[in-house]
């Protein structure tokens, strides 16, 4: 699991928790870096401030942190790695706009945009399929899937905006979408079917992960200050719980069914947590 720890002397720095200890990654020359994702290989990536006040995506391997640089401007963040060590995010380009990478090789693609000046690149599986989000002609933010060099608007549940925030290596998509009444809802691709994930308790869902067996986690507001986890599977909802406290947000789920994120305890401070089915 990765994540982030923020230290005594204040600065905040990625961090691997493994078998029970949690090590600190470093950084890129600054005060900061971020973990993201990691791979079965126990690659990570993430971002990290530099010794020159930028932010850049990273590659966290054996001990090493290595800058991959940017697209020409002097942001950059890494969101996702498979296990070919293909890294994508997004990155400020020399034009002044973000768009989503795929790093591969030491070569960063800029994999462009759905005709706006935004786009942002969540997850790629095994196969090399990227999604994300990116702007459209009209401003409006667009689910995308990229494959083989281009990048195809998913569609919505009827509304102007959505994204997509992971994908599987069977090519199942989850993300969030709007209905014609351009209310958000929990959105699955699979197959070019889109399908409403359901109705949830509060005003908004986010559903961030799917893995190789097709269940989904993520978190819902069941009110501004009361965010909760919740599993997906065999279309039935679980909530997993959370650490003391009425905050909760799952950020990733394995094949095992182990599900990452982070939770407030009860002295309302925020800690990592493995939840374990």
């Amino acid at each position: 699991m990765s994540g982030k720890e923020s230290l005594k002397s204040g600065e905040t720095h990625a961090f691997l928790w493994q078998n029970g200890t949690m090590e600190d990654l470093g950084t890129l020359g600054g005060e900061y870096s971020f973990a993201l994702a990691i791979n079965d290989k126990g690659q990570v990536v993430g971002d990290s401030e530099t010794g020159f006040w930028e932010q850049h995506p990273f590659l966290w391997s054996q001990g090493q942190m290595m800058d991959l640089g940017t697209l020409g401007g002097y942001y950059g963040s890494a969101t996702d790695i498979n296990e070919r060590g293909q890294v994508v995010g997004v990155s400020l380009n020399a034009s002044g706009e973000y768009h989503a990478f795929l790093w591969k090789k030491g070569e960063m693609i800029d994999l462009g945009t759905l005709g706006g000046a935004y786009s942002e690149a969540s997850a790629i599986n095994e196969r090399g399929e990227i999604v994300g989000f990116s702007t459209n002609s009209q401003g409006n933010s667009r689910p995308f899937l990229w494959r083989n060099g281009t990048m195809k608007d998913l569609g919505t549940l009827g509304g102007n905006f959505g994204d997509a925030n992971s994908i599987n290596d069977w090519g199942e998509i989850v993300g969030g979408t709007a209905t014609s009444q351009n209310e958000p809802r929990p959105t699955r691709w699979f197959q070019r079917n889109i399908e409403d994930l359901g109705i949830y308790p509060g005003y908004s869902v986010d559903p961030n992960d799917v893995n190789n067996s097709g269940s989904i986690t993520g978190f819902y507001y069941q009110t501004v200050y009361d965010i909760h986890c919740f599993l997906l599977q065999d279309a039935v909802s679980i909530d997993i719980g959370n650490l003391g406290a009425n905050y909760c947000v799952a950020w990733s789920i394995n094949d095992t069914g182990f599900i990452a994120g982070t939770s407030a305890t009860v002295d309302e401070q925020g800690h990592a947590f493995l939840w374990m089915p």
